[in-house]
């Protein structure tokens, strides 16, 4: 049996931003995935449910596109 040749290191194909909010029930921060709309958050912890306020989409494409989908954002003394 010949040993196994070492995998290449795979970068990230894409990226989300998680805004954190705090469940004003018990205080849990409650992780969403860019929230762009106004809704109804859900503690993971309590399960009560909470309104949020949504995030800029437009900050969010911002931060995409500086990043490059998260190419960019290699650790560049690994590559």
């Amino acid at each position: 049996m010949s040993p196994a040749r070492p995998q290449k290191p795979i970068g990230p194909s894409g990226m989300e931003l998680v805004f954190f909010y705090p469940c004003p029930h018990c205080g849990r921060q409650v992780s969403l995935l860019a929230p762009t709309r106004a809704a109804m958050a859900r503690c993971d912890s309590c399960s009560k449910h909470f309104p949020i306020m949504p995030v800029d989409e437009r900050g969010i494409r911002f931060v995409r596109l500086m990043l490059a989908e998260g190419r960019a954002a290699l650790d560049p003394d690994f590559i």
